[in-house]
């Protein structure tokens, strides 16, 4: 399965960690049709991304994949 995303969320963990986190919520069900899990799909490294080893290039990869 590739990866794509309609959005890459970058942020301070420690300043705008709440910000980030009701963004990704907010641009997910903006105007999300009936039947669809989410309106947009967004990158935000807490909730797509795991610790482990490769986590700098599985973080490029995901931007890369990102329309925005």
């Amino acid at each position: 399965m590739a990866l794509r995303h309609d959005a890459f969320i970058s942020y301070s963990h420690a300043v705008d960690g709440k910000l980030a986190a009701a963004l990704e919520h907010g641009l997910e069900k903006l105007a999300k049709p009936l039947l669809k899990l989410r309106a947009l799909d967004v990158f935000r490294d807490q909730t797509s991304l795991s610790a482990s080893p490769a986590l700098w290039p599985g973080i490029v990869a995901h931007l890369e994949a990102s329309e925005w």
